[in-house]
């Protein structure tokens, strides 16, 4: 032992009778023993706060406490045992008065690992008097693992009239002789407490918040393939409390007991419950699946979540909905819940959806599915309902309809109905990679290959490099917006000619952007794309002002998805990401003509049509598991247009122009489970206005600079500006 003092058997690690015991520390370890219990703090009459205690392979007879307070408050305390016995109970914080109202002992905090033993039970946090009222016990945590055993109760808060919530208690892979709770007061409230076992045995019951007469609301229970043998309940009040709002998880394990998302069993409510059910569980034949239980209450509103296959129990019983998660393990298992109780299932007033996985196989017309199986027959009314219609995933739509031959209910699919709203945002990630690879070839074939015209002569070669950026919102029945950068690096070289002068060369081109779309129905996807490629162009000048010109290009795409606001069947969010690359191609051709006006003045009239090919590839969807199809997206726009540039002195030249555009094609499909999607289209007309500045180079080896701004009105609107530079070399 280290840190402490030692009396009449027990250990300190401060002790006081009339002051606080605070900030103390005691450290127990190498087979260290204690005969009786073990303090980290005791006070007779003040607090016993920001205590810690650390048992490592070490033995204590009798009682821990991280703090002790006879009348005032046990907060703040630490409490870690690893690989040691305790031989009764372990509290982090303890106030327990015999005379008059006890202190608080919250924010305490316990640890429990490595095969350690406890012959009693464990609380984070307690505070109880025999002639007054308690202190709350709030906000602690308790965490029991591996392969630790205690055979008393757990809780992570228990008062005899304070309020216990907001508790925290985990036990993973260990085993817990009694009872299990989030909170436990006899008649303060017992909220938000959460209980998780991952692993675990628990002999008695477990309970998210448990109290006596106070309320026991929004309280959360999560089990994961563990072993209990007893009842469950999120809320438990057994007086006037009640127990609403609770949540209950059980991933896989065993279940001898009743799961209820909330008791109240006099005149409390329990309303507004919900119980989830996942995998593979196995219950009790007669294990009863509750969303509540009143002795008077209400008990409205409750809700059961079914995601296993093959499931049987005794009954179901007070839910307002019953939801059947599909998946391909369920679909075809027989029926996904069995009850067997000689007692018929009441579901009068109670609604019945179905979901179904985006990773499961395409349904056919025709096919049922068994969702609940009662031999003994179920009581129903008019008020019992039925969607119409399955969504899988976040995409389609099945027409359905129910059956129930009053032994069994299930659903038969008669056809598909639609594609979902949510099914063109994945897509829209295609038309803003073509939007920007578009911008790409405006940026180059707008200011790029004029000015490697301007500097390229027969004698020398020139380099030039042509640089854009600014943001642009796509129209496509919904909108994107997009914002980036397009860079592109080129060199050029002139050949004199008969009719005149031809310039050709090669280039490399690159674009960053991101981007964000929306659909009416609130659904918005956000991501990243770029480019790179290659390509060569061509451009030949006659004698009398005509030119043609002409470019290809050659390069790969990468963009990612990060869909939200997606929503199943039920209403719940999904979430849907991918990565996607793909192959591009394009090519354009352009006529024109350059009249002057006046020595200082010319007109340059062009037409030009622009095709952008991206290819078609596959992404599954992370989080949702659909498999999408994408199309090939084709963008064929045709733009005619005028600029008017003004020489204002030897080596600057100012410039104004305007052009329309129409894209003829634009369209981004996509198929899932071979059904087509909806599909945006950004086809339709856009305006354009511009104004630029040239500047020429002063020295023989400066650049010419060229800087203009562009703005788009109509399908496509927005602005980009553009910096060019061009060398001789």
């Amino acid at each position: 032992m280290a840190g402490g003092i030692l009396t009449d058997g027990s250990a300190y690690g401060g002790k006081t009778n009339r002051g606080d015991a605070l900030y103390n520390s005691l450290l127990i370890e190498a087979s260290g023993t204690v005969n009786k219990n073990v303090y980290g703090g005791f006070s007779a009459s003040g607090n016993a706060d920001f205590n810690t205690i650390t048992i490592n392979s070490g033995t204590v007879k009798e009682n821990v406490y991280g703090g002790f307070s006879a009348s005032g408050a046990a907060n703040y305390n630490t409490v870690t045992i690893t690989a040691s016995t305790v031989g009764i109970d372990v509290s982090g914080g303890s106030s327990l008065s015999f005379f008059g109202p006890s202190g608080e002992a919250s924010y305490n905090t316990v640890t429990i690992s490595s095969n350690s033993q406890i012959g009693g039970g464990v609380n984070g946090g307690s505070s109880f008097s025999f002639s007054g009222p308690s202190g709350d016990a709030s906000y602690n945590t308790v965490t029991i693992s591996s392969n630790s055993q205690i055979n008393g109760a757990v809780s992570g808060g228990s008062s005899s009239s304070g309020n216990t919530d907001f508790n925290n208690v985990a036990v993973t892979d260990a085993e817990v002789e009694k009872a299990v709770n989030g909170g436990a007061s006899l008649n303060g409230s017992a909220n938000n407490n959460r209980v998780t076992i991952t692993g675990g045995t628990v002999g008695g019951s477990v309970f998210g918040g448990n109290s006596n007469s106070g309320q026991t609301n929004h309280n959360t229970v999560v089990i994961s393939n563990s072993h209990i043998k007893s009842a469950i309940y999120g809320g438990f009040s057994t007086s006037n409390g009640a127990a609403n709002n609770n949540s209950i998880t059980i991933t896989g394990g065993t279940i001898d007991g009743s799961v209820y998302g909330g008791y109240a069993q006099d005149t409390g409510d329990a309303n507004n419950n919900t119980v989830t059910i996942i995998g593979d569980v196995s219950f009790a034949n007669t294990s009863l699946l509750s969303g509540s239980q009143s002795g008077s209450g209400k008990t409205n509103g409750n809700t059961l979540n079914i995601a296993s296959a093959g499931l049987s129990l005794g009954n179901v019983a007070n839910f307002a909905s019953y939801n059947f998660y599909l998946t391909d393990a369920n679909i075809y298992a027989g029926p996904v819940l069995t009850l067997l109780d000689v007692e018929k299932t009441n579901l009068k007033n109670a609604k019945i959806n179905a979901t179904l996985s985006g990773a499961t196989n395409a349904l056919r017309a025709g096919d049922t599915v068994t969702l609940l199986n009662n031999d003994n027959g179920f009581f129903t009314n008019s008020g019992t309902t039925a969607n119409t219609t399955l969504q899988q995933g976040f995409s389609l739509i099945y027409g359905i309809e129910f059956e129930n031959d009053n032994q069994n209910i299930g659903l038969k699919v008669t056809g598909y109905k639609q594609a979902t709203e949510q099914s063109k945002s994945p897509t829209e990630t295609r038309l803003a990679t073509v939007g920007f690879l578009n911008s790409g070839a405006d940026n180059f074939t707008d200011k790029g290959i004029a000015n490697a015209v301007a500097v390229a002569s027969s004698d020398t070669g020139a380099v030039f490099a042509a640089a854009g950026g600014g943001q642009s919102r796509l129209h496509s029945g919904s909108y994107t917006d997009i914002k980036g950068y397009n860079f592109a690096l080129g060199a050029a070289k002139a050949i004199t000619n008969n009719a005149g002068k031809l310039t050709y060369g090669p280039f490399a081109e690159a674009g960053w952007g991101n981007y964000d779309s929306h659909l009416d129905c609130g659904v918005r996807g956000d991501g990243n794309t770029h480019y790179y490629g290659i390509g060569a162009f061509a451009r030949q000048d006659n004698n009398n002002g005509t030119y043609y010109e002409g470019s290809l290009r050659y390069g790969q795409t990468t963009s990612d998805y990060r869909g939200s606001g997606l929503t199943d069947g039920l209403g719940n969010p999904l979430t849907a990401t991918y990565d996607s690359s793909a192959a591009y191609y394009g090519a354009h051709v352009g006529i024109g003509k350059v009249s002057k006006l006046t020595d200082s003045t010319s007109a340059d009239v062009y037409a030009k049509l622009l095709y952008t090919h991206q290819q078609g590839n596959s992404v599954v969807m992370a989080g949702s598991g659909e498999t999408y199809d994408f199309g090939s997206v084709n963008s064929t726009r045709a733009r005619v247009g005028a600029r008017l540039s003004k020489a204002c002195n030897d080596r600057a030249t100012a410039y104004v122009g305007t052009a329309y555009e129409y894209e003829f094609d634009g369209e981004a499909t996509a198929t899932v489970k071979g059904f087509s999607t909806l599909a945006p289209s950004i086809k339709g007309g856009s305006g354009m206005l511009e104004l630029g500045y040239s500047l020429k180079p002063k020295a023989a080896n400066d650049p010419t600079i060229d800087l203009s701004l562009q703005g788009w009105l109509g399908k496509k609107e927005g602005f980009t500006t553009n910096v060019n530079f061009m060398w001789k070399f």
